[in-house]
């Protein structure tokens, strides 16, 4: 898992900027990318896979 602050802070973005962008991607694919705590944000299964496949079509283009 990782800590929210920490991931947000290695993109150079604010938190508020950030889930609004995953919650509306989760929306349009219909499916969660991340499971939200207080403490923690962690990928599960879908959600890794779903970035697998976005890496790899980025290293094709």
């Amino acid at each position: 898992m990782i800590p929210p602050a920490r991931g947000i802070a290695r993109q150079s973005l604010s938190q508020p900027t950030l889930s609004m962008q995953i919650k509306a991607l989760e929306d349009r694919l219909g499916a969660p990318l991340v499971e939200r705590s207080r403490a923690h944000v962690r990928i599960p299964p879908n959600g890794a896979e779903i970035a697998r496949r976005a890496r790899a079509i980025l290293i094709e283009i």
